[in-house]
């Protein structure tokens, strides 16, 4: 939650698709609309990789969702905020 898979767990194959590496298991990517810590660009690049791109081999495997109004605090026990985000995200 609040996060994605990074770069490095995924090549383009000759074909131009997207293919996540072998011992990386299913994985949801749950990302927040109005997130202050993790880009806005960061959610639409895991949701093409992982929905619209993957290797057909893969599909339903690496899914990315954005949740509409939520934002990266949405994701934790507020009463345990660490500073970066109190400071930094979205209201």
């Amino acid at each position: 939650m609040g996060s994605v898979l990074l770069r490095n767990t995924r090549n383009i194959t000759d074909s131009g698709s997207t293919l996540f590496h072998a011992g990386i298991p299913p994985t949801l990517a749950l990302t927040a609309e109005l997130d202050g810590l993790l880009r806005i660009t960061r959610g639409a690049e895991s949701y093409f990789h992982g929905v619209v791109n993957v290797d057909k081999s893969q599909n339903g495997k690496y899914p990315s969702v954005a949740l509409a109004g939520m934002n990266h605090a949405g994701f934790m026990d507020s009463t345990m905020l660490p500073s970066g985000v109190k400071n930094d995200d979205m209201k």
